[in-house]
């Protein structure tokens, strides 16, 4: 019988930590937020907000949804100008976003949609709509130098993960060792500057980043923190100059450590790219 009880413990490992994780969010949860919306010192309207799984487009905010009553939603339209937004209290910066049927709330760290009452059975399409609009790891300065090239994630990238409440990891993509391959299949001939942002397992990865280098900067993390993400993944911001030809340009990007089977893990993990901005060369 305890052969058996192991051997279920070890098949369902996963399953396991992954309940661990929702019991200790619960347990450990912070209280919802408690916001409210004032238009000449008199509070209309209070939402709780509490944390949310559910993130928008850009990655940056956790979404909710609530109902407007009909007078509710005829001041946040005609006021919303003058309103002054609290949370728990405290005056916060927010943005009000007029749509059809609905009014966008915006705060440093949550995206409320305030649904018009005859607009409620829209959430699902709003929702497929952030995930349609989400951002990728490839972000351009300039939008007009995007429109110049496509990226092709040829070898070696896992999807896009999005980010968790019960982590400091943004969204990004896992790249495996010792090599990850990409495309950039340009319009037209021209130089761009590359900045990869990544967190790596290893503190002292070497990263090496081959194809149409020009050249290659290390970027200073005075800026940036250089503690460990979430205690394990160390944070590694360069940027490469690179002459994109017409047509398509392979760029390799090889790792010196990666994870192997023997930590726990059955691919091998060598980085997680949160971001790769594409500008101009100055």
């Amino acid at each position: 019988m305890v052969a058996l009880l192991g051997a279920y413990i070890y098949l369902n490992s996963d399953k396991i930590n992954f309940a661990a994780g929702q019991y200790d969010m619960i347990i450990h949860a912070k209280p919802a937020n408690e916001l409210q919306i004032f238009s000449n010192d008199e509070m209309f309207a209070a939402f709780q907000v509490p944390s949310s799984d559910i993130i928008d487009a850009p990655g940056k905010r956790q979404i909710t949804f609530y109902p407007l009553t009909t007078q509710q939603e005829v001041r946040l339209r005609n006021e919303h100008r003058k309103l002054v937004t609290r949370m728990n209290g405290e005056n916060i910066l927010a943005r009000y976003i007029e749509r059809p049927g609905y009014v966008i709330l915006e705060t440093p760290e949550h995206k409320l949609y305030l649904i018009s009452e005859n607009y409620t059975e829209n959430m699902a399409a709003i929702l497929e709509n952030e995930r349609l609009y989400r951002w990728g790891i490839i972000h351009c300065v300039d939008e007009r130098l995007c429109r110049l090239f496509n990226v092709n994630f040829s070898e070696g990238w896992g999807p896009l993960k999005e980010p968790s409440l019960r982590s400091d990891i943004p969204r990004g993509r896992w790249t495996l060792g010792p090599v990850t391959r990409m495309q950039l299949v340009s319009r037209a001939d021209v130089k761009v500057l590359a900045t990869f942002y990544m967190l790596t397992p290893a503190p002292n990865q070497e990263v090496t980043i081959k194809g149409p280098v020009l050249a290659r900067y290390q970027i200073s993390l005075q800026n940036i923190s250089s503690a460990p993400v979430d205690d394990i993944y160390y944070p590694q911001v360069f940027a490469v100059e690179l002459l994109l030809r017409q047509g398509v340009n392979d760029i390799e990007i090889a790792y010196t450590q990666w994870l192997d089977s023997s930590s726990g893990n059955m691919l091998p993990l060598a980085a997680f790219v949160t971001g790769i901005e594409i500008g101009h060369v100055k």
